[in-house]
């Protein structure tokens, strides 16, 4: 059994926090029994008795805190539980309670839970700092760090928190709880009876069968809805395959069609084949005529140049006679550089002497700038030193001085006056700080005398005050007397009748007999309770032995029950092999750990094929982005490639095609240029001709014009050619950049085609790495289901005995009560005897009740007397006490009447010192009033003299700092002329002007020298414009390769136009437009079925995207599943009815079977307890549980 030992209270509600605060209760008592051992007494009740206010209620809180932890009720969160920090005058009160008990094994243990105050600004916060509890035997403790504290104190104590806070420590507050509603003390019952977790999962099943029954109502919704996805998902299958048998014969039909096409294709290949040789013939033909034209023109071009001869020389000698014409180009060409080079370094070192003429002016500019402010400067002090004299002449210095040291004299004659009219004026001062000093002297001391005095009228007032309060009173004493004399003699005659009214002696006596009486009662009542004792003691162990036997056939109506509706998960778990109650929990605890361990197995298995396959999808996933990139990049290449070619060109022809095109288009552009300066040299001669009055002919063949008007046509014309010239040009020049720029995105083109080409087959690797990834995650997939669905069927055996868990533990703890329950009713029956007292039930009864009644009429009568004796005594006091004041009163007032002269002789007295203090005072206030104007005059003139100090130092300062600031100009500008004077600028200056006259001469000879240069330089740039001849032999030597040219090019022409008239293209062009007509028109119907056959195909795709969609690939499955959900949350649900209804029959019966146990006991400690025959016993009495109207149809128990 356990029980309580003793408690350590400090820092609770009156304890104070001080370590001399606390106190200690002790519950049970240690003894020594004969042969000297301790033993510990426990008190079968311990009564705490005390004054209102003392801490009764106090022991109590803290026996329930201690042993549940929780604060007593209405202390606002233990604010009011704690001592106050304000009245321990500290910020943090630190509270504890230490408890140390037995525990029901018979072991020592202490806890001790410390909890913290703190007052901030405006409430007061509670932390609980720790909960330990120490095994004292063992010598070990656990913190509420590590473990539960609570749940260890209720496992040692044996007692649930409930029976704690609610029948051992009840609050005084709460002592009322089971005349509450029903409601209320049903709940507290179910709190006692450990029977509130069986109400929470009644009303968890029922709030489950709520939310099932909403759920249930969905699935009805969904199913309606997937029903309807059902059978768009059939009508697409059926138009999905219709559309695909027709794709099947459009393409038989196409490759018919196909067929019949290849003949005529061939035939056109071979036409092209002539057709392109035709074609090649015919541009090598139109480009040597186009040659043969322009090297004509070339050749009219030079020939009808003004100055044009035709010389009789071979080529080879027309080369020689220009190789010299340019060698002695070149040596013209070299003397001229030699004279540009001789003029550059003219030029080089006449910029040098410029710049060093610039320095030098600009050093000889500041030797000028430094004489000008030198002349200043002595102008400047000459005017300073002439106004100084004039302001200080009054000083009486002597006039041959220098102006520095004559500001020298002036600034310490200044500093002497200055301090002489500080010595003086300060010395007035300190005169008259000396005669104020005494003047407030004396007035302290008059002001001392004068509170003397005023203190003194004070207390005279005061006195005579109270002598005519005294005069006062006294005047109705008279009065006061007469009345006091008659009410005393009214008294005396009331004693003399109360004394009359009341025998004493005889009512003593009455009462000493009655308690005698009384006395041999409560004797006899004694030995009636002896009596019973033994009769109590025989029936209190009949009451165990048929309490035990109830116990244990709860204990086996519970086991059974529970054995019979867990009989078949049990037989699931064991294989139809239940084992024996006493292994039952270690069968099922081994069984446990093997699925358990099971489970890991398979967990940690599947959870490594998980992260394989995650680890191939991450890189599926990243190899799809890198060939989604790629493919992106390889159709943005594509793209390029297409913004330059059209469909059907080929980039290798195309580029060759545009170099042939561009080299062709600058030979174009420098024929053109070289025909504007041809027939700009042929109008040049003409003009010259035409200048000097001969007769003209035209420059290129020597042939005479027989009109001067002939050469001015032929002169316009020429004119307008070149004006054409330009336009041509540009139009060439545009067409050029436009070819060279194509040339140059061709080029580019060719780059980036082998780049797609590299990225396609990067893209096809990719894809097929995907497959196998692909390929492989299927494969992870196959081996995973097989595990999963083993682990699914181990995780629901796992959770079924995760949920029989609970009833396995219940039924071997009651397996172990029902096995010790029959050993104690054993022991009971074996060691229970015949026990019989001398008397009877009924006898013992009547006699008891006799000599109780007796002994309560005799204690009401004694009562009654003693009271009656207590009020008699009681009145003759009171009017005892009231003689006594009046005749205390009596005396008072004829001592005052003795007493009146003798006040009046004082108050005489009191008024002449009081008149006399008066007098004083007046004098004491005009003298001080004497005293103030004194002080007033002397600071005024104090103040006058300080003002006149201060305006007298502020002058000579200012006159100092003047003194001072000229005298420091004075000296600086003598620095001044001074540093020019040793500085030697005079002769510096003379060198500089020197040395800009000797530059300026040297200047002149080099602009002499660099005239004849480029003078010299001129006559050669004019030899080497005039060269006419080598231009004669240049065009002589160009016209005879032209000619050259011009033969080949005719030949070729004739050799192309006999090819082409061989080949009889126009036979070959009539019979290619036939077939053309006839491959077209096969075309457009393979184009018009592809057309359609891709319109259905796009078509098909859709459909089957569609369908691949969750929404439709899983209509089917989805309808499925949730039909069967449907229909197994309707089965869940009849079934969640059937355990709400049979849990609220158990929960009820349960509940009446404890609350008849609670009443059994509750009678038999009433007849122990109450001495009273009018109630036998006491109970509480319930009615039937009544189900309430409503959905949830709540079962209501009134009390």
């Amino acid at each position: 059994m356990s029980y309580l030992e003793s408690i350590r209270i400090q820092g609770i509600r009156s304890f104070g926090p001080k370590d001399s605060d606390f106190a200690t209760m002790k519950f049970a008592q240690e003894k020594r029994n004969n042969k000297g051992e301790t033993f510990v007494q426990v008190d079968p009740l311990t009564l705490i008795l005390g004054n209102n206010g003392c801490g009764k209620t106090t022991i109590i809180e803290a026996l329930r805190y201690a042993t549940t932890g929780d604060f007593p009720p209405g202390s606002n969160g233990g604010r009011s539980f704690i001592h106050d920090p304000k009245m321990a005058g500290e910020s943090v009160v630190h509270a504890s309670v230490k408890l140390r008990f037995q525990s029901i094994q018979n072991n020592p243990h202490t806890i001790n839970r410390a909890v913290n105050a703190t007052q901030n600004p405006k409430t007061v916060s509670i932390k609980s700092v720790d909960s330990t509890i120490k095994d004292v035997k063992r010598d070990c403790s656990l913190s509420s760090k590590c473990n539960d504290v609570n749940e260890l104190v209720k496992e040692h104590l044996g007692v649930s928190k409930a029976i704690l806070n609610n029948v051992i420590f009840c609050h005084q507050e709460d002592s009322t709880w089971p005349l509450d509603e029903g409601s209320k003390v049903k709940d507290k019952f179910d709190e006692i009876f450990s029977a509130a977790k069986y109400q929470d999962c009644l009303k968890t099943m029922k709030d489950v069968q709520k939310k099932q029954l909403e759920l249930a109502r969905i699935d009805k919704t969904a199913v309606d809805f997937l029903r309807e996805d059902r059978k768009v998902v059939r009508e697409k299958r059926k138009n999905l395959r219709s559309k695909k048998q027709d794709i099947e014969d459009m393409g038989i039909d196409l490759v018919e069609l196909q067929e019949s096409k290849q003949p005529i294709r061939k035939k056109l290949q071979e036409m092209n084949e002539v057709e392109q040789n035709f074609k090649g013939i015919n541009a090598k033909k139109t480009e040597a005529e186009t040659k043969l034209r322009e090297y004509q023109k070339l050749i009219q071009g030079l020939q009808s140049e003004m100055d044009y001869q035709s010389l009789d020389l071979s080529e080879d000698e027309i080369v020689l006679m220009i190789s010299q014409l340019d060698q002695e180009r070149k040596n013209k060409e070299r003397d001229l550089s030699a004279l540009e080079m001789e003029r550059n370094e003219v030029e080089q070192v006449q910029e040098e002497e410029d710049r060093k003429c610039r320095v030098l002016a600009a050093q000889l500019g500041e030797t000028e700038q430094k004489r000008k402010t030198w002349v200043e400067n002595q102008n400047v002090l000459d005017q300073r030193a002439k106004r100084v004299r004039e302001e200080f002449a009054s000083f009486d210095l002597q006039s041959d001085l220098d102006t520095t040291a004559f500001m020298e004299k002036v600034v310490l004659e200044l500093d002497r006056q200055r301090r002489k009219v500080n010595q003086e004026s300060d010395k007035e001062l300190e005169e008259h700080r000396l005669a104020n000093g005494e003047l407030e002297k004396q007035s302290a001391v008059l002001n001392d005398k004068k509170t003397t005095i005023q203190k003194s009228r004070t207390d005279f007032s005061k006195d005579l005050a109270e002598i005519k309060k005294t005069f006062r009173q006294m005047e109705h004493a008279p009065d006061d007397l007469k009345n006091i004399e008659s009410t005393l003699e009214a008294k005396v005659m009331e004693v003399e009748r109360h004394e009359a009214s009341l025998e004493v002696a005889k009512t003593e006596s009455t009462i000493e007999e009655s308690k005698r009486e009384l006395k041999h009662l409560e004797t006899t009542e004694s030995e009636l309770r002896d009596e019973k004792e033994i009769l109590d003691k025989n029936r209190e162990e009949m009451m165990e032995i048929e309490s035990k036997k109830k116990e244990l056939a709860i204990c086996d109506k519970e086991l059974r029950r529970k054995e019979t509706r867990n009989n078949r998960a049990l037989s699931n778990i064991f294989d139809d092999e239940i084992p024996a109650l006493k292994i039952i929990k270690s069968e099922f605890d081994r069984l446990y750990v093997i699925n358990t361990k099971e489970r890991q197995s398979l967990e940690a298995d599947i959870n490594s094929r998980k992260a394989e396959m995650s680890s191939l999808e991450k890189s599926e996933t990243m190899i799809q982005s890198d060939v989604k990139n790629k493919e992106e990049k390889a159709k943005r290449l594509e793209d390029d490639i297409r913004q330059v070619l059209k469909d059907g060109e080929d980039l290798d022809e195309e580029l060759q095609s545009t170099k042939d095109k561009l080299n062709e288009t600058r030979h174009d552009l420098q024929v053109k240029e070289a025909n504007k300066f041809s027939y700009g040299e042929t109008i040049a001669k003409l003009e010259a001709m035409m200048a000097k009055g001969k007769t003209t002919s035209c420059p290129t063949c020597r042939r005479a014009f027989e009109e001067k008007i002939e050469a001015q046509e032929l002169k316009d014309d020429l004119q307008k050619q070149i004006d054409k010239i330009p336009s041509k040009v540009r139009s060439i020049k545009d067409q050029l950049i436009q070819l060279d720029s194509r040339y140059e995105k061709l080029q580019k083109l060719h780059s980036i085609q082998e780049q797609r080409l590299e990225l396609v087959g990067e893209i096809e690797k990719k894809k097929k790495e995907i497959s196998d990834i692909q390929s492989e995650i299927r494969n992870h997939e196959q081996a995973l289901y097989p595990s999963e669905s083993d682990l699914d069927k181990l995780v629901l055996k796992i959770e079924e005995q995760n949920d029989l868990r609970e009833d396995i533990f219940k039924m071997d703890s009651l397996y172990q009560d029902q096995q010790r329950l029959k050993r104690e009713l054993a022991d009971l029956e074996a060691s229970n005897g015949d026990l019989r007292t001398a008397r009877t039930l009924e006898e013992f009864k009547k006699e008891e009740e006799r000599v109780l009644k007796r002994i309560k009429e005799l204690r009401k009568e004694v009562e009654k007397q003693e009271n009656a004796l207590r009020n008699f005594h009681a009145k003759m006091n009171m009017l005892k006490a009231a003689i006594n004041d009046l005749e205390k009163r009596k005396l008072e007032i004829e001592k005052q009447d003795q007493e009146a002269s003798a006040l009046r002789v004082k108050e005489k007295e009191i008024q002449e010192k009081l008149i006399q203090l008066k007098a004083e005072q007046q004098t004491i206030d005009e003298q001080l009033r004497n005293l103030r104007d004194d002080l007033n005059t002397q600071g005024q003139k104090y103040n006058r003299l300080l003002a006149e100090k201060e305006a007298s130092v502020a002058k000579s300062t200012n006159a100092l700092a003047k003194a001072n600031q000229m005298k420091d100009q004075i000296l600086g500008i003598v620095e001044q002329i001074q540093a020019y004077e040793n500085s030697d600028n005079e002769r510096k200056s003379d060198e500089l002007k020197a040395k800009i006259k000797d530059l300026t001469r040297r200047r002149e000879v080099k602009d002499k020298k660099l005239s004849e240069l480029k003078t010299r330089m001129k006559e050669i740039q004019d030899l080497l414009m005039n060269q006419g001849n080598r231009k004669e032999l240049s065009d002589n030597l160009t016209v005879k390769r032209h000619e050259e040219v011009v033969r080949i090019q005719e030949k070729e022409v004739e050799k192309f136009t006999n090819q082409l008239h061989i080949l009889k293209y126009d036979d070959v062009s009539r019979e290619q437009d036939k077939l053309t007509q006839r491959y077209t028109a096969i075309q457009a119907k393979i184009e018009h079925f592809n057309g359609k056959k891709a319109q259905m195909e796009l078509e098909t795709k859709d459909i089957e995207r569609e369908l691949k969609q969750d929404k439709w690939a899983l209509a089917e499955s989805k309808f499925r599943e949730a039909n069967i959900r449907m229909r197994c949350r309707q089965h869940a649900i009849q079934d969640l009815k059937k355990y709400t209804t049979a849990l609220e029959i158990s929960i009820g019966q349960y509940h009446k079977e404890r609350m008849d146990v609670i009443n059994e006991i509750i009678k038999e400690l009433w007849r122990t307890t109450y001495k009273g025959n009018d109630i036998d016993y006491i109970k509480i009495q319930t009615d039937e549980p009544k189900e309430s109207a409503g959905s949830t149809r709540r079962r209501n128990i009134n009390y």
